[in-house]
C-alpha cells in the first residue's frame, strides 16, 4: 500500500484488563467502537431470566447525566449508529461515528454503560 497504513489490527490490553483493538483505514473518516462484555443470558440469575436481554433493549433510555431524549439527539445529530445486543455469553454495544465525533461518542457510550438509570 502506498499510504503506509496497515490493515492489520493492533491489540493492546490496558492495565485494568480491557482489551482494545484498533485498525486504521485512512480512506474512511469513521470510527467503529465495539464493546463486548462477558455478561449474557447464561449469567441471568435464576428467576430473572431475560435480564441481560432487557438491559440491552433499555441501555439507551437514560443515564445519570443524560436523558433518553439527550442520548437520541446526540446520536442522531452526529449521524452516529448504535446497536446493543445480548446473546447467551455476552452483551455487545457497537457504535459507528465520524472520526471527528469519536471523543464525544465514546464519552456518551461510557456513561451509558457505567451509569444507566434503567438499573435504578
Amino acid at each position: 500500500m502506498s499510504s503506509g497504513a496497515s490493515l492489520s489490527p493492533l491489540r493492546r490490553t490496558l492495565s485494568n484488563g480491557v482489551v482494545v483493538t484498533t485498525r486504521q483505514t485512512p480512506k474512511t473518516p469513521a470510527v467503529t467502537i465495539s464493546l463486548a462484555v462477558r455478561a449474557g443470558a447464561s449469567q441471568d440469575p435464576e428467576g430473572s431470566e431475560g435480564g441481560m436481554y432487557l438491559l440491552s433493549r433499555v441501555l439507551d433510555r437514560g443515564t445519570q447525566r443524560h436523558s433518553a431524549e439527550d442520548i437520541g439527539e446526540s446520536l442522531e445529530s452526529r449521524g452516529t449508529s448504535l446497536n446493543v445486543h445480548a446473546n447467551r455469553h455476552q452483551t455487545t454495544l457497537v457504535s459507528t461515528c465520524l472520526s471527528e465525533h469519536f471523543e464525544a461518542t465514546l464519552t456518551l457510550l461510557v456513561d451509558m454503560v457505567v451509569a444507566p438509570t434503567c438499573l435504578d
